[in-house]
């Protein structure tokens, strides 16, 4: 969660109780009711608020664990344990990833938490959410069907209820159940409501023995060919959400002989953002295409990559303006983000030939000139 969105909780946690709607309660009491949590079983509450459904599960007779990244949220939720002599745990904690082992939780938790994320980050709270149940654990979802429209506006600092700055606004629409599906679960129930004119999903999943299915990938790998920018964007989102299992299948589409297919696999992982991707995005960095290196290079500063770009600019090179032109790309991305040790980089530059090889904009940053 952004930090302008956790002050936002923060600085509305003391009355955040009077803000909920009947509709939200009713929602998440069906949701928790198709959650079936019986006494005994570990319970695992992502994004627990003030303790309103963490007391109820508590009361359960079941061993509750809270997590949520306001602090005085959580602080809250420990108040209404406390104050009901309930026992629980709640964690302050900026999810994903989640401290909890691997498959020991039977039941996970969530209600009007995953739209508070980026689209991208909604995938890995859900593959979060998998690792840590058992082999068939559950996942009960109450979720607004839409992405939060602005997680770091103006109206964070003005409202006084999340819902004044989310159902008033205009968003994008996401498909949760096809989420769920695509990260390993596989759907029981999925009912839907409606909150201010936003539709919203209740979801009953259980954790499926499969990864995300290939077929999956393929679907979107092959709109990300489509004449429809919107198909693209589409496509783009889908492939970050299935995270690792795209992965692969991008770094073969990086290779394509077609420019549009390769720009938009380097986009795809800009958004996904993982290390793995580091040795692709170095030799993207010589692609044909200038589209492709910039994209290239910026997912490069993302990653903090600078000893890779260091190892490459030493070795020979092919044509060495695409590769130095990309790569003072990422010096000056580096430079405009705060970073001065640079030392490394310009040795890598000086064992080149500064004048034909270095982009001038390149080598002025790189010696303290801009």
């Amino acid at each position: 969660m952004s930090q302008a969105l956790t002050a936002f909780f923060d600085r509305i946690a003391e009355g955040y109780g009077r803000s909920i709607t009947p509709a939200e309660q009713q929602s998440r009491r069906r949701g928790l009711e198709l959650l079936n949590v019986v006494a005994g079983e570990r319970i695992v509450e992502l994004g627990c608020g003030i303790g309103e459904d963490l007391l109820r599960l508590a009361q359960s007779r079941a061993d509750v664990v809270g997590i949520d990244a306001s602090r005085e949220m959580a602080q809250r939720s420990r108040e209404r344990l406390e104050d009901a002599r309930a026992a629980g745990e709640v964690q302050v904690v900026d999810v994903p990833p989640l401290p909890l082992p691997d498959g020991q939780t039977h039941a996970c938790w969530s209600s009007f938490t995953l739209e508070l994320q980026p689209l991208e980050v909604v995938q890995e709270s859900l593959s979060e959410l998998r690792r840590v149940l058992s082999p068939g654990g559950r996942l009960g979802l109450v979720s607004i069907a839409a992405t939060w429209p602005d997680p770091g506006g103006l109206s964070l600092r003005t409202a006084s209820s999340w819902q004044e700055c989310f159902l008033d606004a205009d968003s994008d629409l996401i498909d949760l159940k096809a989420m769920v599906e695509d990260v390993g679960f596989d759907v029981q129930r999925s009912e839907r409501f409606e909150l201010n004119g936003k539709a919203g999903d209740i979801l009953l999943a259980t954790r499926a023995e499969r990864s995300p299915a290939r077929h999956l990938v393929d679907e979107q790998l092959r709109q990300l060919g489509s004449r429809q920018p919107m198909d693209r964007v589409r496509a783009r989102q889908r492939l970050a959400m299935l995270g690792a299992a795209s992965l692969g299948p991008l770094h073969e589409l990086a290779t394509s002989p077609h420019e549009q297919l390769r720009a938009e696999a380097t986009r795809c992982l800009l958004w996904i953002g993982s290390t793995e991707s580091v040795d692709v995005l170095i030799r993207l960095l010589e692609d044909s295409s200038q589209q492709v290196r910039w994209l290239a290079a910026e997912t490069l500063v993302k990653l903090d990559a600078v000893p890779a770009v260091c190892e490459r600019l030493t070795q020979p090179v092919g044509d060495s303006f695409k590769l130095y032109q990309a790569a003072g790309r990422v010096i000056r991305s580096l430079v405009r983000r705060g970073h001065t040790d640079l030392g490394v980089l310009r040795d890598a530059f000086e064992q080149q030939e500064p004048e034909t090889s270095v982009p001038v904009a390149a080598s002025q940053c790189l010696h303290g000139r801009t």
